[in-house]
């Protein structure tokens, strides 16, 4: 009975098996950092991946070429696709996550049979790694519009076609229950107000974002104005074919009227109005920008006007390039939003479309400070991008078809970054 009471070496043996359980977690935090580190490489990679692949898609590569120049650059950091174990998958575009469309491209890395280095005492001889990147256009660029506050009403209906999204910083105000958004997803920073309802788009919260063509906004703003005019007329009307020479081409009459007319090659400022009226007059901008500078625009109900943007190659610097109107931050007729007027004529908005008039813009619509307004059913807008303090669509048709998926090679907003 003394020997079973005998307590003498408990310590020795409590000790031995505490060590097993400390050199297990010692294994355990050791390999862990080790897979930390493989861990932070593999998403180096895959980062750098996803940024080359984006500017192969957004430069116009096929997909075949796009997955080429990601893979390389995946190998460029010590992973190459079928070696050591390390696959590389590229999507284009993403098949998961907010960015499902031309020009994000995705980036898959799994690095497998990672050697442990303590934890095969416990059986676990290897582990595998894997890191996720999506790149493409900075900013807002993968959201077709992008505007602080959009009022719908009665039974209006907004189409983002080709995946792309919609980003309200402010509020969402749905009136009436026959309004459909149909487009990836709306981005709202704000909150949804009204009694209405939408089908279609799924709504999710989103931390403010800054506005993408702020610094495009405040290069117009220095290239285009009345001290920059390598052309000015100062005539009332513009009838046939005018060629601008890809300048900047002033127009110093008020309220200028371009109905019929066709406009090529150049910004086409308006320092005191511009106007497209007349009964079934088509007017025409090819390769250019209808700036309104100064004053309103306006239209009246049988109005067709067609606007294709420019579209310039990777690396040019021209502001305006897929913009086909543009309103800057000078012009103090648009610096007051207004709640969505139901008066057509309401010179604090701008109304693209009015009455059975319908217009076709390839290119975005810059208004940062300006209420953007459609106004009836006889008519519709389609266009490839939207950036506007205020979104009224009282009963309209608006369809954006997302400048990336229309011109992957020649989007205005090139500047890549890592989205996801």
């Amino acid at each position: 009975m003394k020997i079973i009471r005998n307590e003498n070496g408990q310590a020795l043996i409590i000790t031995a098996l505490s060590m097993v359980v400390l050199m297990g977690f010692l294994a355990l935090a050791t390999d862990v950092g080790f897979l930390f580190h493989d861990r932070r490489e593999v998403q180096t990679a895959a980062d750098g991946a996803a940024l080359a692949g984006a500017m192969a898609e957004i430069n116009g590569s096929t997909s075949t070429q796009v997955t080429t120049s990601a893979k390389k650059a995946a190998a460029g950091n010590g992973f190459t696709d079928g070696s050591n174990g390390v696959t590389v998958t590229v999507l284009t575009p993403p098949t998961l996550g907010y960015h499902k469309v031309s020009p994000y491209v995705e980036v898959d890395i799994t690095q497998a049979s990672i050697p442990t280095v303590f934890m095969g005492v416990l059986g676990v001889k290897t582990m595998s790694v894997a890191a996720r990147a999506v790149a493409g256009p900075a900013g807002s660029s993968g959201k077709c519009i992008n505007s602080q506050t959009v009022v719908i009403k009665g039974s209006a209906t907004i189409n983002a076609n080709g995946g792309c999204g919609i980003y309200v910083g402010s509020d969402l105000d749905v009136t009436g229950q026959g309004n459909t958004i149909d487009g990836a997803y709306i981005e709202l920073a704000g909150s949804e107000t009204g009694h209405g309802s939408i089908q279609g788009a799924p709504v999710f919260t989103s931390p403010t974002e800054p506005d993408p063509w702020a610094s495009v906004i405040t290069a117009g703003d220095a290239a285009a104005s009345p001290s920059t005019c390598t052309t000015s007329n100062s005539s009332a009307t513009i009838t046939g074919t005018l060629d601008g020479g890809n300048g900047v081409v002033c127009f110093t009459g008020t309220n200028v009227n371009i109905s019929g007319a066709t406009l090529n090659n150049g910004v086409f400022l308006f320092e005191h109005g511009v106007e497209a009226a007349g009964v079934g007059g088509n007017t025409t901008i090819n390769n250019g920008t209808l700036d309104v500078y100064g004053g309103v625009f306006q239209q009246d109900t049988n109005s067709l006007l067609n606007i294709t943007a420019p579209k310039l190659p990777t690396g040019s610097t021209q502001w305006n390039n897929g913009i086909a109107i543009f309103v800057p931050p000078v012009n103090t007729q648009y610096q007051q939003p207004t709640a969505c007027s139901s008066n057509p004529h309401a010179n604090q908005e701008l109304m693209i479309q009015f009455g059975s008039s319908s217009e076709t813009f390839q290119g975005y619509i810059i208004a940062p400070d300006a209420t953007l307004t459609l106004h009836d059913q006889g008519g519709s807008v389609s266009t490839t991008g939207i950036d506007t303090n205020t979104l009224c669509n009282l009963s309209g048709t608006l369809n954006v078809n997302g400048y990336g998926s229309v011109f992957p090679s020649d989007s205005p907003l090139r500047v890549l970054a890592l989205v996801e």
